[in-house]
C-alpha cells in the first residue's frame, strides 16, 4: 500500500484523530498532521467537500482522495502499520475495542457542551463508570 502524501487532518487536540496518529507513529508511516483551528475549519474545510465530504473531522488524504470517519482512518492506519491482524476474528475484536472508542468519544461530547460544572462532571462519572464497566468485560476475556 502507498504511504505518500498522506495528510491526517484534525483539531489541535488529542481527540478522534490521536488513535490514528499513535498508529502512524508505531508503524513508522510518515504523514503530515495538520492541526486546525476552530476558525480555520468553519472558513476553509466545513462546507467544502473536497476538503471535508462530510462536514466534520477528522479526515485522512491519500493522494487525492480525502476520507472521513475516525473508525476508517483507524483501521487504515493500523493496517499500514502491521497493527491490525489478517485474520478475520482477530480483525473483529480490534474492531469491537475500536468501535467502542468511537461510542466513548460520541457519549462524552454532550458534557464538553454542558456549561453548568456541577452537571459536567455528573455527566463524566456515569461516562467513567460505564466505561470502567465494558473495558473491565473486555479485559476478562479469554481470546
Amino acid at each position: 500500500m502507498s504511504t505518500d502524501n498522506l495528510i491526517l487532518t484534525y483539531f489541535d487536540i488529542k481527540g478522534k484523530a490521536e488513535s490514528s496518529r499513535i498508529a502512524f507513529h508505531a508503524g513508522g508511516i510518515q504523514f503530515t498532521d495538520l492541526r486546525l483551528t476552530r476558525d480555520q475549519f468553519f472558513e476553509q474545510y466545513k462546507h467544502d467537500i473536497d476538503k471535508c465530504p462530510t462536514g466534520q473531522l477528522p479526515t485522512l488524504t491519500v493522494g487525492s482522495k480525502v476520507i472521513s470517519q475516525s473508525a476508517s482512518i483507524l483501521r487504515y492506519a493500523g493496517k499500514l502499520s502491521g497493527l491490525y491482524p489478517a485474520e478475520a476474528l482477530e480483525a473483529l475484536y480490534v474492531d469491537e475495542i475500536i468501535d467502542l472508542n468511537d461510542d466513548i468519544a460520541v457519549s462524552i461530547s454532550p458534557s464538553i457542551r454542558e456549561s453548568d460544572e456541577e452537571k459536567k462532571m455528573e455527566m463524566r462519572k456515569v461516562l467513567a463508570e460505564r466505561s470502567e464497566e465494558h473495558t473491565s468485560e473486555l479485559q476478562s476475556r479469554q481470546y
